[in-house]
């Protein structure tokens, strides 16, 4: 038979003369009449071999005929069964034959082989393939050491008929076992035909590529279990598609080196392996309705490349201390696909584990995950649920990337540490965590989630501020028409800014969504129902929380954005804002103060009249240390509760001008406005600057025309434009 070479089978055998002379016999009796082999054939003791393809042989349950170079060889309820001490194997046929089964058939093979010459129950010089009546089967039992239940030199195919095989061994001082089916060409398995090939070193070994399509069941398995054995071991692409029953996976997992695609066919692999249950080594698409479920201590789920998730499910399940349920050396993508990654409660245990694959050297595997469509993740394990890990430079980007629809529903949010460790560069880690997550020297995460759950709800609020995302609204509710209301929660994992998700998919029906706090757009109706998921932008107007505001009026803009950046507060403790109303220098020193980012004080202010208790205290303090007030001089105090002049609020604005680092070197000629003479000496260089740097525009009359009014009191409003002018946040055609 064959050497243990794995990349050819050698024809050269030994055979002893009895063999020689059984087959010329078989070759005469060819030539006579012989009777039909009956429904149940006798046992056939000695090896069926075609020496001469262009002959035709005969014997009890079987006959060959020929076609030139090769031919069929017809089984029908065949018993074989080769006996210990043949040196050969059970069935030999040449390249390009054909096995056709009628009714049942067993061949066992119990000549033992060595590990230079392997005896199978079936030797292809070449190419094979298994064809039959309907309901036709064919069982193969190796029972000899190191045997192999079907060797085939070229491609093998298996169709519409049922195969079992099974090779078992004898305890090899070698380390070697035996091997259900091998081939060194492709194994196609196909047309309704039912496969099981069990092996104690490989169930299937095949040097192609193995294309399972339109097949009933199929199983690959290993007993008697040598450490290196694998169920299925496939060099070339792995194609399993449309299996009407499912592929089944026993005893060790499976090795496919080359390109692999699962797609509607059920897989399942119970692996009780520390190895895993399925190693793909070039990238792993599992779509169209496909169903994987695997399970095993140590890496249930090893893919190097990219695992693809499309319209399919893909459930992995780890075991045992340090499991880990999915590893992804590359790229993990998920479109409308479901993936669960469950680590069981033993410790250090992880449910997905992405890193770059740096040997790839191509962006698409970065180690980046993506989800789009409709997709559902869960993972959980007790050292984390899902962690990207790289060196440093291997990232340019985010690990993540997901449709604005899509976040984490449990589990925290992304989270990144970092760490460096003898001998390697720096090493740094995503992890969707709970709070911040570190990394010690021991490659251990801390404070990495458990558990994480990623996915799209089916219905979202969007609510913009100009575009631009608006968060922290304690409100957003679906109305619907009888009077039900859903409130709906920020959705809170670092990706998605704005977003308002709902606790669940609302009934079908029309809905208005409203957010009673800071919408311009008080409600937008929308109808939930066999659509995609609805997501409304509703722009943003804190203004309306303010019963005072009118929103018809000039200062509108500046009151929103001065309540967006927490310039403005209202009133404490009321609805109002009081836009109108004269400004204090309390109050003026307050919305400087909030527009700094409230900095610490590098004192107290030193005013009788301001105490450390007043809510205003730490503002007059920040202010006079700046430079931005004075005091009244020669008095000691403050006057936190004097209104201000317009005036009075241009010097201070120059003043916070040139302590931002400003230039505040422009002037304008003030005699446009005839009460220009009313501006006092002390504040005319200060208002000269502001109407040059469109800060201050001055007041309308009802006559048309336009005065500086610079002893008038200054609005709360108008402070609130002349900032945000200061800042350029808005556009500056307003009259303040």
């Amino acid at each position: 038979m064959t050497g243990r070479n794995h990349t050819t089978l050698r024809t050269e055998r030994t055979r002893c003369l009895l063999a020689a002379l059984f087959a010329t016999a078989l070759a005469l009796l060819a030539l006579g009449a012989i009777a039909p082999a009956s429904a149940q054939a006798a046992e056939v003791t000695e090896p069926i071999i075609i020496e001469d393809p262009a002959q035709a042989y005969q014997g009890d349950g079987w006959e060959w005929t020929s076609a030139g170079s090769s031919g069929t060889l017809t089984l029908d309820n065949a018993s074989i069964h080769i006996p210990e001490g043949t040196t050969s194997s059970a069935i030999v046929v040449p390249d390009g034959a054909t096995i056709h089964l009628i009714g049942e058939n067993v061949v066992t093979q119990d000549a033992a082989s060595t590990p230079d010459l392997y005896y199978a129950g079936i030797e292809a010089e070449g190419d094979l393939t298994i064809v039959g009546d309907p309901a036709s089967s064919l069982e193969i039992i190796a029972n000899g050491s190191l045997s192999w239940g079907i060797g085939c030199a070229g491609d093998l195919t298996v169709r519409g008929v049922e195969v079992n095989v099974s090779a078992t061994t004898i305890d090899d001082p070698l380390g070697l076992g035996s091997e259900g089916i091998v081939a060194n060409g492709n194994v196609v398995i196909n047309d309704g035909a039912t496969i099981a090939a069990t092996g104690s070193e490989y169930g299937l070994r095949t040097e192609g590529g193995l294309n399972i399509t339109d097949a009933s069941l199929v199983k690959f398995g290993v007993e008697n279990a040598l450490y290196n054995s694998c169920s299925l071991h496939v060099r070339g692409e792995t194609v399993i598609d449309d299996v009407t029953d499912e592929v089944v996976l026993e005893g060790k997992f499976a090795h496919l080196e080359g390109a692999a695609t699962i797609s509607n066919s059920m897989l399942t692999a119970d692996i009780n392996d520390n190895r895993g249950a399925i190693e793909a080594s070039n990238g792993l698409e599992i779509v169209d309705r496909a169903r994987v479920s695997v399970a095993s201590p140590g890496i249930a789920m090893d893919v190097t490349g990219c695992l693809f998730v499309q319209n399919a499910d893909l459930r992995s399940e780890a075991s045992g201390g340090r499991a880990m349920a999915i590893r992804v050396n590359g790229d993990l993508a998920v479109d409308n696909g479901t993936v669960t990654a469950l680590a069981d409660d033993a410790e250090l245990t992880a449910g997905i584990n992405i890193t770059p694959n740096l040997t790839v050297g191509c962006e698409d595997h970065r180690g980046i995950l993506t989800l789009s469509g409709n997709p559902t993740i869960t993972a959980e394990g007790t050292h984390y649920a899902i962690a990207f890990w790289a060196y440093e430079e291997a990232w340019e980007n985010d690990p993540v990337a997901l449709d604005p629809t899509i976040g984490a529903l449990e589990g925290g949010m992304l989270s990144y540490a970092e760490n460096s460790f003898d001998g390697m560069d720096f090493v740094s880690v995503w992890t969707y965590a709970t709070d911040k997550v570190s990394l010690t020297d021991e490659y251990a995460i801390e404070g990495a989630s458990q558990r994480v759950s990623i996915g799209r709800e089916d219905t979202l609020a969007f609510v913009t501020n100009e575009g631009e995302p608006a968060t922290g609204l304690e409100i957003v509710r679906a109305i619907a028409a009888d009077g039900t209301e859903y409130e709906a929660a920020e959705w809170l994992d670092g990706s998605h800014a704005g977003y308002y998700r709902f606790p669940r998919a609302l009934p079908d029906g029309v809905y208005t969504i409203v957010a009673s706090e800071g919408l311009r757009t008080a409600s937008a109706t929308v109808t939930i129902g066999e659509t995609v998921p609805q997501v409304v932008a509703l722009e943003l107007c804190p203004s309306l929380r303010f019963s005072d505001v009118d929103t018809a009026q000039w200062y509108h803009e500046s009151i929103d954005w001065a309540i967006l950046g927490g310039v403005l507060n209202g009133i404490g403790g009321t609805d109002l804002m009081m836009p109108e109303a004269a400004i204090t220098r309390a109050q003026m020193a307050m919305m400087l103060w909030n527009a700094a980012g409230n900095p610490e004080p590098q004192q107290a202010a030193p005013f009788t009249d301001v105490v450390e208790a007043d809510w205003h205290a730490q503002a007059v303090a920040w202010a006079y240390a700046e430079g931005l007030f004075e005091g009244y001089a020669g008095t000691g105090t403050f006057g936190p509760d004097d209104t201000l002049s317009r005036e009075q609020a241009a010097v201070v604005m120059m003043r916070w001008q040139q302590q931002r680092g400003e230039d505040v070197s422009a002037r304008a000629d003030l005699s446009a406005f005839t009460d220009a003479p009313a501006t006092s000496d002390w504040a005319y260089e200060s208002m000269s600057w502001a109407v040059a740097a469109g800060i201050i525009k001055g007041v309308e009359q009802e006559s048309g025309t336009t005065i500086l009014a610079p002893q008038d009191e200054c609005q709360r409003a108008q402070i609130a434009a002349i900032m945000m002018r200061a800042l350029e946040e808005a556009p500056t055609d307003t009259v303040a």
